[in-house]
């Protein structure tokens, strides 16, 4: 995924290969688990030395400053 990309895009690309779907079938409001302004703000700072977690139903989400998003299972069953 690249960093010309959105960090939201980035966030969704990445839950859609954890769920094994297209991005465009994920199921998931990104806007009821984190602030998207804050979101995009974090991505557009100076720095790259912050990471931000959040969970949704079935993942857990980290978002790191240097462009990473890693995206966990929560439950066994998802």
């Amino acid at each position: 995924m690249s960093r010309d990309t959105s960090i939201t895009v980035r966030v969704v690309e990445a839950l859609a290969a954890a769920r094994d779907e297209d991005p465009v079938d994920v199921e998931v409001t990104l806007a009821d688990y984190v602030d998207l302004g804050a979101l995009e703000m974090l991505d557009a700072h100076d720095s790259d030395r912050w990471w931000l977690t959040f969970d949704t139903e079935r993942h857990s989400v980290r978002v790191h400053g240097f462009g990473e998003v890693e995206v966990v299972n929560r439950r066994p069953d998802g």
